[in-house]
């Protein structure tokens, strides 16, 4: 439950794309301040030689007049912020449901390596027992106790890829929340 969050606050592409939707929210922004006229007032002082002779007043109006393609940048710039915004939440679900269905395989690992530790490497090692003392008393063949052996070294090799296969699972979920757990 925890890792959730965590998945939300950390993952890298996740940060990648709220960077993508601000850009394009400051874009939108620009494109809204180009609309408006363009006021520009300087001051500045006139010099000959080494006397002050006066002052220099400017004052400049920028007035966009073809307001048709303004409103177009600033429909193509919403749609670009609509566009990273619904990106940002696809993306949160498309991780979420990498985080659910890595979970599912590493409780199902975990499941697995539990039942070949408990149940399959014991039946395993008991038979193998049973089959060399019957191989010592003459009740059973070597080929049975080879049998037993392999099942034993099956079962160890199967118990090893369950093992395997979790840690596995746990640096998906390191991957996927962007740091370690």
């Amino acid at each position: 439950d925890g890792l959730q969050p965590r998945l939300l606050a950390a993952n890298p592409r996740l940060a990648a794309q709220a960077a993508a939707v601000e850009a394009a929210g400051h874009t939108r922004e620009l494109a809204l301040a180009k609309r408006l006229p363009d006021v520009t007032f300087g001051v500045s002082p006139v010099q000959r030689g080494s006397r002050l002779d006066g002052w220099e007043v400017m004052l400049a109006i920028n007035i966009p007049l073809d307001q048709d393609a303004r409103r177009a940048d600033v429909q193509a710039s919403a749609a670009r912020l609509a566009a990273a915004e619904a990106g940002q939440v696809a993306l949160a679900l498309e991780l979420q449901q990498s985080l659910a269905g890595t979970l599912a395989a590493y409780e199902a690992a975990g499941e697995q390596e539990r039942l070949l530790r408990t149940r399959l490497r014991p039946q395993a090692e008991a038979a193998l027992r049973s089959a060399l003392a019957g191989y010592r008393s003459g009740r059973d063949d070597f080929t049975t106790l080879l049998e037993a052996e392999r099942q034993t070294r099956s079962a160890r090799a199967e118990h090893l890829r369950a093992q395997v296969e979790q840690r596995l699972r746990i640096a998906e979920l390191e991957r996927l929340v962007g740091e370690p757990l």
